[in-house]
This record gives C-alpha cells, structure tokens and sequence, in this order.
C-alpha cells in the first residue's frame, strides 16, 4: 500500500510542476469550452489511479467522478485535491454508489481490471446496466483488456435495455499506435511528434494490424519501403512485449489521449480522427478498429479501411477469423446471461400469478 500511495504521490508531484501548462497527456486547446463531466470506473485500480491523474489535468473536463468497487477512494482523493486544477473531483465506492457516480455523465470510462479471458459477464453487465440508468446518452469507453470480448458483450447488454447506440461505444486501442510509433520514431531516429500510424482490426497482438503504408512522417517523404520496418519490428521485442502484460503508465496515457479526443469531439472540433474498436459501420466484422471521426454525438464518420499493402492485406486476412471467434465468445457470452435473466424473471412472474 505504501509503494502505491509513494507511486501516486511522486506523479502527482510533476503534475503539480506544470500546472501552467497545457493538458500534458494530449492537444487540448485551454483555452476551448469546459463544462463535461466525466465518469471513471476502475480508479482504484493501478491504471486508473494513472488515469484519473491524466484526467485531472484535462481543461475540458469540469467534473472527474472517480469509482472503484472496493478500494478505499482516501488516498487518491487527498492526491486529486493537491493538483491545482478547476476540475473538481469526487470519489466513490462499492456498488450502491456506482449509479450516483455515473449521473448525467458526458462520458463514461471503463477500467476495472479483468482477467485475459472473462470467466464472468457481471462487471459488464453491471456497468451498462448502471449506464442505462444514469446517462443512457453518455460515450462509453472501455480501456482494459480484454476489449475484443468486452465491447461486443457490452453492445448485447445495451440492446437488452434499448440503450445501444452504436456512435457512443468504444474499446481504447490508442496504446497499439502510440507502441508502434514510438518503434518507427526510434529505429529511424524520426521526431514522434510527426509519425502516425493507423492500427485495425482488434487489440490483441493475433488481431491487430498496423498500417505503415499510412503512416504520415519522414518516412514517406524518403520513401523507406514499409516492409523494412515490418521486418525489424518482427525481429525486434515488439510482440514479446505487447503479448506481456502492458505497461500501467503507457495504458494510462493513451487511455488519457483517446478521452481528450472524445472530448474534442464532444465540444464541437472538427476534424478529430482516432482509431477505436467500434461496431458503428465496421467493415469486415460485426466490430472492427478502424480510424473514425468524432463529433458531438460520438461516431461522426467511420472512415473504413483504406487502400493496403499487400503484407497488411495478407495479415488482415489471418486476423480476421481470430477477431470473429473473439466477438462471438463475447456476443455468446451476454446472450446466455440475458437469457438466463429472462427465463428467470418468466419463472418468478408464472409463480406470482399461480399464487
């Protein structure tokens, strides 16, 4: 506990070193509208105890509800209070607060920690069934692993309780970019701030493509042959590392990147371009990561999969049924339960009317 606390403390220490600067983690304007309200689930946890620092930094967010489903909020609120921004921030916990954390939301984030293979539906079911209550129109963004089964299993729940909008649901695969395009920047010594790369299909390593033919940098201009980079990246640690478990930190901040983006979108920016794993006209799958253009109302436009190399034609190709069994797990997986709940609730009505 004390490593945890110590953790927090020191990161806090260099928020507070440039609290005169923009939002650190992302581009947000200053300057632009505040007034959202964001909701985090999972604070408790070590990403989320990352995230909610990020979050407290963001000038667009007005107020910061942090909940966590056992963990004492104490120490991360008494962190939270010393960063000297206008967000406010107020903590929750166990899950007769889960609906009150949640009210009125703009935007909704998941980062409850789940095991690589969900062995139960109940964390899912528990939060849209808690958005569906509290702000059926919030964006709801999941985080953490394991987003091919989550989202999916997460839709299935909403349209149980006619809340599915499929502009608003999102799974985060912003770390997959920001990994290969620090790769790219190092082993050709590229500034990052000018390299980006599109990243489709799932998040895990087996269903997930990276598309250096669109990546904007230097590289275009010497014109490096994409395969070269495909070659060092496989013979590099990449995939030892993505198939690990990942980075806290890294996990935060693009957590933190995509959420800014979600609030631009929300606060009228035009033109705010992020990849997410999302089923509001995905090609190829019922679900399916692909860039998207964010607006007011989430999903503004989906911009589909563009023109491919033959290597990443060929990886699509082997990642696609991996990507359908994952959706299908997880499409199965809220089916059975609602089911379930159904026959239940048929059970208990038949027994109400017989007495």
């Amino acid at each position: 506990m004390f490593s945890l606390v110590f953790g927090i403390k020191a990161t806090a220490r260099y928020f507070l070193c440039t609290k005169g600067l923009p939002f650190i983690a992302g581009r947000s304007d200053a300057g632009g509208r505040r007034g959202f309200k964001v909701s985090l689930v999972g604070s408790g946890g070590r990403v989320g105890q990352m995230l909610s620092l990020l979050l407290k930094k963001n000038p667009l967010i007005d107020q910061l509800h942090l909940h966590d489903m056992s963990a004492s909020p104490t120490a991360l609120e008494k962190v939270l209070s010393d960063i000297c921004t206008k967000t406010e921030a107020k903590c929750f916990v166990g899950p007769e607060q889960l609906v009150e954390s949640l009210t009125d939301a703009n935007i909704v984030i998941f980062a409850v920690a789940l095991p690589e293979r969900p062995d139960t539906v109940d964390p899912i079911a528990g939060i849209t069934s808690a958005v569906s209550l509290a702000c059926p129109k919030a964006l709801l963004a999941f985080v953490t692993q394991p987003i091919n089964f989550v989202v999916p299993m997460a839709a299935e729940f909403l349209k149980a309780q006619n809340t599915y909008d499929p502009r608003r649901l999102f799974g985060v695969t912003t770390w997959h970019s920001l990994r290969i395009e620090t790769f790219v920047s190092d082993v050709f010594n590229i500034d990052p701030a000018r390299v980006s790369v599109p990243v489709i299909g799932g998040f895990s390593v087996d269903t997930s493509v990276p598309l250096l033919t669109q990546c904007c940098s230097d590289l275009r201009e010497e014109k490096v042959d994409e395969n070269s980079i495909i070659e060092k990246m496989e013979n590099s640690e990449y995939h030892g590392l993505a198939a690990k478990t990942l980075g806290n930190l890294s996990k935060a901040n693009a957590g933190a990147l995509f959420i800014d983006s979600l609030l631009r979108g929300l606060n009228g920016e035009p033109d705010v371009i992020q990849c997410s794993f999302v089923g509001y006209e995905a090609p190829l799958c019922p679900f399916f990561a692909t860039q998207v253009i964010l607006g007011r109302e989430g999903i503004q436009t989906n911009l589909g999969l563009p023109p491919l190399g033959s290597r990443e034609e060929e990886a699509l190709n082997r990642i696609v049924p991996v990507l359908l069994q994952n959706i299908n797990d997880g499409v199965f997986m809220a089916k059975n339960t609602i089911d379930g709940d159904a026959k239940e609730a048929n059970q208990e009505e038949e027994k109400t009317e017989l007495n």
